[in-house]
């Protein structure tokens, strides 16, 4: 094991975390994912040329990363649970959360039931249903708005369709290493490992060796899927830079993917601005959004003004954001923020009233 790692190690033995020597780095884990990935290369010969300086520059980013988060979330057992599981390090996923549900109760991501559909999910991958539901059936106890509950009820539907989807993914595995050149079985099984059968690191690897793979397949030269899908893991992973990059790029190089002609990759570019602080450009996307696409649901839906308002909120531009808040109000009645719980106060009066203490009219 290297030098980093140790270090890594005797900080979470110091905080008083579970971690074992024995637990593979993700350079190991990196490894198994390329492994998995070359099954699905077109041809025998394929399979034994060396990665392109691109894919080695990426889980290089990727390992720095990770090892970034690790070292920035020593303190924080959830998070660094989060990033086991996104590495395919169930064990030691399963460790550190079990640990969080153990020595901190009051934590809000305990509170608010939030762990323990993690926890669900984790023991459905590891094959153990019966502690799963538990998770579940206290995450349900547990959940603090009627937004939670809906985000429950696909837990359920995940939950109940799982074996069917865990099956899919070891057929599609099968099929693939049988006929390497199967691109669609090849996407399937990426698509599986998106929610349905969630393998994060796999997925990463395996849409990186995609497009390399089959660069004339359609969903990589035509509708620009494989590009997207990539942006996505690598914005959920923090490489940032590059995800960005992709982005930016990406409705003049696919401009007539349904991503770009129906507002999505605006949508996108101004959600991830927002993330990374790019506040004016977050403005710009999300004003070109209803400007350009106005039946994107961000526009039909009132999300995108809220998101304004929220942004000029942040930046204390208070006539801005309470225009933005007022419409929301007058237009979009149906937005989440527009109807609380019973008994508790609508979230849009709240920003309108605080808009207007702050001097707005």
């Amino acid at each position: 094991m290297s030098l980093r790692a140790w270090l890594l190690i005797a900080g979470l033995l110091a905080a008083g975390f579970p971690a074992r020597a024995a637990e593979p780095t993700i350079a190991d884990m990196l490894e198994e994912a390329r492994a998995m990935a070359s099954k699905g290369a077109p041809d025998g010969a394929a399979r034994q040329q060396p990665e392109s300086e691109y894919v080695r520059t990426m889980k290089a980013m990727l390992e720095r990363e990770f090892n970034r988060k690790a070292k920035d979330a020593q303190n924080d057992v959830i998070a660094l649970g989060d990033l086991y599981f996104d590495i395919q390090n169930f064990d030691a996923a399963l460790g550190y959360w079990t640990t969080a549900l153990q020595r901190f109760p009051n934590d809000w991501r305990v509170r608010r039931g939030d762990l323990h559909q993690r926890l669900c999910r984790l023991y459905m991958i590891k094959d153990r249903k019966e502690p799963a539901e538990q998770m579940l059936d206290e995450a349900i106890k547990r959940a603090p708005d009627p937004g939670a509950l809906r985000r429950l009820d696909r837990l359920k539907d995940w939950v109940k369709d799982y074996a069917v989807n865990s099956e899919s993914a070891k057929d599609l595995k099968v099929k693939v290493e049988a006929n390497p050149g199967d691109a669609d079985a090849r996407w399937k099984l990426l698509g599986l490992y998106r929610e349905a059968y969630p393998m994060r690191l796999d997925e990463f690897v395996g849409l990186l060796r995609f497009r390399e793979a089959f660069p004339k397949d359609e969903r990589v030269a035509v509708s620009g899927d494989c590009d997207w899908r990539l942006m996505e893991v690598l914005m959920h992973f923090g490489i940032t830079d590059e995800g960005m990059s992709l982005a930016e790029k990406f409705r003049e190089k696919f401009p007539e993917s349904r991503i770009s002609t129906y507002g999505d990759a605006c949508w996108r570019l101004g959600e991830w601005s927002a993330w990374l602080g790019r506040r004016q450009a977050a403005l710009d996307y999300y004003r070109e959004l209803r400007e350009k696409y106005p039946k994107h649901w961000g526009s039909t839906g009132g999300e995108a003004v809220w998101r304004m308002g929220e942004i000029y909120r942040g930046l204390n531009r208070w006539q801005e954001a309470l225009d933005c808040f007022k419409e929301v109000r007058d237009k979009f009645g149906k937005h989440w923020t527009c109807n609380p719980p019973p008994g508790q106060q609508a979230t849009i009066q709240e920003r309108i009233f605080e808009a207007t203490k702050n001097g707005a009219r």
